[in-house]
């Protein structure tokens, strides 16, 4: 798997050899991915709900100040930006999602600089472009179960700011119930 940079670039080097070697994840893979399964395909078919989402993602990189905001969803094997703002590819392998630590906290999961904690300083997404130092998840959740995450990523080490925490988790909300509504528009056609 090869890995988009700014403009489309395909980038080589290390991130492509270290997919294989990364195993930093809690679970790369759970029984609930099962029965995420036909969220995900429901999700994937909607363009018009696409847009809502990359709407929100939009609005939490310009709101929290940060180059990058994703609207994560998770797969047995992939981690797929169903919106992506700031970052130019459509996803990733499991093994290397921050979110896996994400979806096990219900409340604002952060890493002040990836580059210093042990977890994620070797993954390819710290060592190689985007470069994520800083980042910040809220889960998103569906019939009380974590789908994926509201994620906002910046270059630079940072530390969230309460109010901060406090649009993240908002947004992650309206998320929420964009998918929510995306699902009722589905099963009404």
């Amino acid at each position: 798997m090869s890995l988009l940079g700014p403009n489309g670039v395909k980038q080589s080097g290390p991130a492509a050899v270290q997919a294989a070697a990364v195993t930093q994840t809690p679970e790369a893979a759970s029984a609930d991915d099962a029965s995420h399964a036909p969220l995900m395909a429901q999700a994937k078919t909607a363009t018009q709900a696409e847009a809502r989402f990359h709407r929100l993602t939009w609005l939490a990189s310009e709101l929290l100040e940060v180059p990058i905001a994703l609207v994560t969803f998770q797969t047995a094997e992939l981690q797929i930006f169903h919106a992506a703002h700031g970052l130019n590819i459509a996803a990733t392998p499991r093994s290397w999602a921050f979110c896996n630590y994400a979806d096990m906290d219900e409340d604002v999961f952060t890493v002040a600089d990836a580059s210093k904690d042990p977890r994620f300083a070797t993954n390819p997404m710290v060592t190689s472009a985007p470069f994520i130092r800083f980042y910040a998840a809220v889960p998103l959740m569906y019939q009380g179960k974590a789908f994926g995450s509201l994620c906002i990523i910046d270059t630079e080490a940072r530390l969230l700011r309460a109010q901060e925490r406090r649009a993240l988790q908002e947004l992650a909300a309206l998320a929420t119930d964009m998918m929510a509504l995306q699902i009722m528009e589905l099963q009404q056609h």
